[in-house]
């Protein structure tokens, strides 16, 4: 599952076949999101219905999904994660994200785990809970 950044659409994957180079390992769905391309828009907007929606479209899927995020659409892709069970991977490509100061602490000890679980070749996600709060 891919899902654009803010200033494209789906087409956004076709430019340097990144779309057709995992096609030929997987199956691929490139969503718009709400508002954008093919997806219309509704009368009032709301971020939240944005990441419901990403989750949606993976829940959609027969089998559990990688789903990969590119700037706004890592944002987007984050929360779905958060609100599915549907997944096997989260890819996050150049995320938009801006952390508070006060936070700074609590971003490095998850950066931190992170990091301990990939030393230790663990890349895959045990459970639908750890990527819940």
């Amino acid at each position: 599952m891919l899902v654009h950044g803010a200033v494209s659409d789906h087409r956004f994957w076709e430019l340097g076949d990144v779309r057709r180079s995992f096609a030929k390992h997987r199956t691929v769905h490139a969503m718009d999101y709400r508002g954008v391309g093919q997806s219309g828009d509704g009368p009032a907007y709301e971020l939240a219905r944005e990441f419901e929606d990403v989750a949606a479209v993976v829940d959609a899927t027969s089998e559990p999904a990688a789903l990969l995020g590119h700037s706004g659409g890592a944002l987007l892709a984050i929360e779905a994660a958060r609100r599915t069970d549907n997944l096997e991977a989260l890819v996050l490509y150049e995320p938009r994200i801006q952390m508070p100061a006060e936070t700074g602490e609590e971003a490095q000890a998850v950066f931190d785990d992170m990091r301990a679980l990939l030393k230790r070749g663990k890349t895959r996600r045990r459970s639908s809970s750890s990527c819940r709060r």
